[in-house]
């Protein structure tokens, strides 16, 4: 993650290093299949929380209203007639 003249920007280095070496595949080596994916996973997972706790504390009306806007498409796009 790095900041780029007031928007953060999230890269992986690592990530997109692989993507380069593997020739594009998001998959990876197919002779390897599943080779650290849970991991990833979790990984992830534990960057992307991160990023929305960090980001609720930073703005939490901006957070506040992305709920509300959510919440409001979510029950328009449920709702029975």
């Amino acid at each position: 993650m790095f900041n780029t003249e007031g928007r953060t920007v999230l890269v992986d280095d690592n990530r997109a290093e692989g993507f380069v070496r593997t020739g594009g595949s998001l998959t990876g080596d197919a002779s390897t299949p599943g080779h650290g994916s849970a991991g990833d996973a979790q990984g992830m997972w534990e960057q992307v929380v991160g990023e929305v706790r960090d980001f609720t504390a930073d703005q939490p009306f901006v957070a506040l209203l992305s709920a509300l806007g959510l919440g409001a498409m979510v029950g328009f796009l449920t709702i029975r007639r």
